[in-house]
């Protein structure tokens, strides 16, 4: 079974369930299936074949989520890119994998010529797109988009690539790491199994789509047809607007680099028995202080807590759960 695979199942099962919520609505299991087998259509209309890439640069944001989907859906490997990049960094990046397609929104129209340079073709507005135009690109506007006639999808396999995560960069260019829908999901498999994500379970997103945690948190829940709520930016950066968020969209499973979590315990106004409807807590990519662990610890005595480490070529490659506060 491969990525989309996984949603496939989950309209199936539970169509009506929430599937993606962000601070301007949500879609349902069935909703955005649909949604993204229309987008998968269309790119497939546009020229893209098995094995391509197929940018994103747009906003976290449900539209986001139908724009990974749809990639995936038409054989094709997604490619985010920070949508806070510059110019040249986004550019780059787009000519260093080849990308001819980009699922972008019309915010950020002024950097399209930038992808244009660099080899991009065809810009797919997830936002709207009536009227907009830009030289040297075939722009198509969410619209026509969501009028697609149904396709004849490719069949794809597990040791086909997924996506392509690129690095920051600080030592050169950013490098892309390819990884297929096998490695994807041999680490979310196994997390859904290790800490028991059902589909009563409520997740959250809290990193960025460039960002290789990002996998677990859409994947899993698609997995077994369970919500995950994206994070905002701005709720992100504030310890106790995280804390709210947890609380308010009854989190069960929270996933985040450990600077956050210090950040709430040291200034989110966490109490002991604070969050009762979180039961697992997990968190990779820095090292996490002891003694901040330790007084998170103390004061969700009923959350489970699990450090997980790996680069991102294999996602995860070793978890440890902590049995008990630090000293």
């Amino acid at each position: 079974m491969v990525i989309h695979e996984r949603l496939t199942a989950s309209a199936q099962e539970h169509p009506d369930s929430p599937a993606v919520v962000d601070r301007n609505g949500a879609l349902s299991y069935a909703e955005l299936a649909r949604e993204s087998d229309r987008l998968a259509s269309r790119l497939i209309e546009l020229g893209v074949e098995k094995g391509d890439r197929v940018g994103l640069f747009l906003n976290k944001s449900i539209d986001a989520v139908v724009g990974i989907y749809g990639a995936l859906k038409a054989g094709a490997a997604y490619v985010p890119i920070d949508p806070s990049s510059k110019d040249r960094r986004a550019g780059y990046i787009a000519g260093n994998c080849g990308v001819k397609h980009l699922i972008s929104s019309g915010r950020k129209k002024g950097q399209w010529p930038a992808f244009q340079e660099a080899g991009v073709e065809h810009i797919l507005v997830m936002d709207g797109g009536e009227g907009l135009e830009a030289e040297g690109l075939e722009i198509h506007s969410r619209d026509w988009v969501t009028e697609a006639p149904e396709a004849e999808l490719p069949r794809v396999i597990s040791q086909d690539l997924a996506y392509i995560l690129y690095t920051s960069g600080s030592t050169g260019d950013p490098k892309g790491v390819m990884l297929t829908h096998q490695n994807c999901l041999a680490f979310v498999d196994w997390a859904v199994e290790e800490y028991g994500v059902t589909h009563e379970d409520r997740l959250s997103s809290h990193a960025p789509f460039h960002f290789d945690l990002s996998t677990f948190d859409l994947y899993a829940a698609a997995c077994v047809g369970a919500p995950v709520y994206l994070v905002p930016k701005a709720v992100s950066m504030l310890p106790v607007e995280v804390k709210r968020f947890i609380d308010e969209q009854r989190i069960t499973v929270w996933y985040s680099v450990p600077s956050i979590l210090t950040m709430l315990v040291e200034l989110g106004g966490l109490e002991e028995g604070d969050l009762p409807g979180l039961k697992t807590m997990l968190f990779a990519g820095e090292v996490f202080p002891t003694k901040y662990l330790s007084r998170l610890m103390q004061r969700l005595p009923h959350v489970r807590f699990a450090n997980l480490y790996g680069p991102t070529e294999t996602n995860v490659c070793t978890a440890y759960t902590v049995p008990e506060a630090p000293p």
